[in-house]
């Protein structure tokens, strides 16, 4: 069986059409409905599940990661391909510890971080190149696939939880100055770790920031989250050998992979994004104040 509720919807205004559910369906090993091969008294039963082997046990999963499991089916469905990039990160940490040190004087929020600036980063690259602030529609009930457009820019930030995944998301971004941004990552992180997220908080933004840095983690790739046209895996900061003149300087170096839904957009278009957002986090952006 599939449950509606544990299933993102692709529809107008999030609604789960009938592909959302044969797409999770098939992706789950065979249809909803039991009875649908069109036999319905002569079938065969089926053949009792082989015993636990000796030292194994079979755990039933939480209601939170069978909802990631879902999730994570149908978003490997989705035709997406990966680029990657590093960053000359120096300007970039530079900025983060000048605005840092500036939001520490400021009465009550917190201080300005590094995915602050790259949530900033990120909503600046899609106002710049709007294929990526669109996301893919399954047609249905007759209808044809459409794209859907958003007029400012949503964006989502994946935060490990004791309880699973889940990605609060920062509306807003293309208007929100540094300092309210980095007010409302703590407060939805802060929710989101204590349980306490909302379903409105949650849901319908243009693209995802997920970071592995904190734990050490060089680059990986992301899976495009369903409803989204793509997301951006950062990993740690490393001094990086780089041929300069005739020498060679190290400089901190970031590393950027971008994947994106093919759907939505092509790869000539996200690498002309990602090499926007590379220039802007190398020293062309201009932070909201």
């Amino acid at each position: 069986g599939v449950e509606l509720a544990d299933i993102p919807g692709t529809g107008p205004r999030g609604r789960v059409t009938l592909r959302d559910v044969e797409l999770v369906a098939a992706a789950a090993g065979g249809p909803a409905d039991p009875a649908s091969n069109g036999h319905d008294g002569d079938r065969e039963a089926p053949a009792a599940a082989p015993a636990t082997p000796p030292g194994e046990t079979l755990e039933p999963l939480s209601v939170m990661r069978r909802a990631v499991a879902r999730r994570m089916t149908q978003s490997q469905l989705i035709p997406q391909f990966s680029l990657e990039r590093d960053v000359d990160a120096a300007w970039l940490l530079g900025e983060k510890d000048r605005l840092k040190a500036a939001s520490r004087g400021a009465a009550g929020g917190p201080a300005i971080g590094l995915n602050d600036l790259l949530l900033q980063a990120m909503a600046e690259m899609v106002l710049r190149h709007p294929a990526l602030a669109a996301s893919y529609v399954e047609g249905g009930d007759g209808e044809a696939p459409r794209l859907r457009r958003r007029d400012g820019v949503d964006v989502g930030l994946a935060v490990a939880t004791p309880r699973g995944l889940l990605v609060p998301v920062v509306r807003g971004m293309h208007e929100r100055p540094l300092a309210e941004v980095a007010a409302e990552r703590a407060r939805l992180v802060g929710l989101a770790r204590s349980g306490r997220l909302a379903r409105e908080e949650m849901g319908g933004a243009a693209l995802t920031l997920s970071s592995l840095a904190s734990f050490g983690v060089d680059r990986f790739r992301a899976m495009v989250n369903p409803g989204e046209s793509c997301i951006l895996a950062v990993g740690r900061v490393v001094d990086r050998a780089v041929p300069r003149g005739r020498g060679i300087d190290v400089v901190p170096s970031l590393s950027l992979t971008l994947t994106v839904d093919h759907r939505v957009a092509d790869g000539a278009e996200a690498a002309a994004a990602l090499a926007e957002l590379a220039a802007l986090l190398e020293g062309r952006m201009t932070w909201r104040p």
